[in-house]
């Protein structure tokens, strides 16, 4: 295939003969590279059942009624999930967006729970415990102005 590359300008009949090696060349090339991705794929496709099942049951998981529990089982489940193996090129991407989705559901909820209880944005927010309302940067009371003594300035 290089040859091609490096010959140069020529005739055009030349050109033409190099041209014609080096896309016969190159189809022999990607055809057997597409037949052996074929057969890669064939040798994978068991493991989409097993990677299904596994996404199937942690979508059973939504909506998220108990977070400690819903983790737990979700860490199996990408056990599971991971343990399958690879799968073909064509279910990568929709197997791991379904799995993307459960896992992001479950970070929310651990985010939103933290953030509940979070004594750093509590103090942040001038709350003395959560639940409490919280102070505004003026709510000291107002001293009144003081006053210069009177002097006499006879």
């Amino acid at each position: 295939m290089g040859e091609w590359k490096t010959a140069g300008r020529g005739r055009r009949s030349v050109d033409d003969a190099l041209w014609k090696r080096f896309q016969t060349a190159q189809d022999a090339f990607f055809d057997a590279r597409r037949s052996a991705s074929d057969a890669e794929d064939e040798a994978l496709a068991g493991n989409v059942e097993a990677k299904e099942a596994a996404v199937v049951e942690a979508e059973a998981l939504l909506p998220l009624t108990d977070l400690d529990n819903a983790k737990r089982q979700l860490r199996a489940i990408q056990d599971r999930f991971e343990d399958a193996g690879r799968v073909p090129r064509a279910d990568v991407a929709r197997l791991n967006k379904r799995m993307g989705v459960v896992e992001k559901a479950v970070r929310d909820a651990e985010d939103a729970q933290w953030n509940s209880r979070n004594p750093e944005r509590a103090s942040r927010h001038g709350c003395r415990r959560p639940g409490s309302r919280p102070r505004s940067a003026n709510s000291r009371p107002i001293s009144p102005p003081r006053r210069r003594p009177e002097t006499s300035a006879r």
